[in-house]
């Protein structure tokens, strides 16, 4: 009877799990989201918006934008990959996520006398996530 039980609650912890595993977790739907957000704000004064306050470089990143790229300059994202998960904590009534995303982007922009100019790369992104969870 003991074995038949275990065999059973190990089922249904395999099915739980499985529909877990179909259902992206909220973190990466956010990231996601936050991803396509603050690259559209790429070489804009919101990109400021985005940037916490003790990213390290931010004066110097957003000043950078200013003055040595083109106005016209976007970045156009070719691919998202994996959220990572690399750190979490509970708050009162939230859970703050530390989460890594690579992201394949190409950055686009008219040069005068040279047309339409392309450079794609690959960087990391970490976002801070923080959302309401029940207590």
């Amino acid at each position: 009877m003991r074995r038949w039980l275990t065999a059973l609650v190990a089922a249904a912890l395999l099915w739980a799990n499985a529909g877990l595993a179909q259902t992206p977790p909220p973190e990466a739907r956010l990231a996601r989201q936050a991803i396509e957000q603050i690259l559209t704000a790429w070489n804009t004064p919101e990109l400021g918006h985005w940037l916490a306050a003790d990213f390290a470089g931010r004066d110097q990143l957003l000043a950078a934008l200013t003055f040595d790229v083109p106005a016209t300059a976007r970045l156009r994202i070719l691919a998202i990959g994996p959220v990572q998960v690399l750190e979490q904590q509970r708050g009162a009534g939230t859970l703050t996520s530390l989460v890594s995303v690579r992201v394949r982007a190409q950055a686009e922009w008219e040069q005068p006398g040279q047309g339409l100019q392309r450079r794609e790369g690959t960087a990391e992104y970490i976002l801070r996530i923080t959302r309401e969870v029940p207590r």
